[in-house]
């Protein structure tokens, strides 16, 4: 199976004392934003609107988490508007 994965360049392979070290070839933050980049493309035709939609309206966000969002958006809105 690793070697599946690298052939699909999942994993590197370096040699090590005691025959292969295998390892990541791209860190969690990379797969995250690659995996969830394709999920809205396939899923949601690339809209984020549409995932934020629906995550609004289709699924139980408690209050925590619908805080917690309003409090990333006002972080990330960009400054000097005007």
């Amino acid at each position: 199976m690793l070697k599946v994965m690298l052939q699909k360049r999942l994993v590197k392979r370096t040699g090590g004392p005691r025959g292969y070290r295998w390892s990541a070839a791209r860190s969690e933050q990379a797969t995250h934003k690659r995996l969830l980049k394709r999920f809205v493309d396939r899923v949601f035709d690339g809209s984020a609107h549409r995932l934020v939609a629906h995550l609004l309206k289709d699924t139980t966000l408690s209050d925590e988490d619908r805080d917690e969002i309003r409090r990333m958006l006002k972080a990330s809105r960009p400054t000097g508007r005007g």
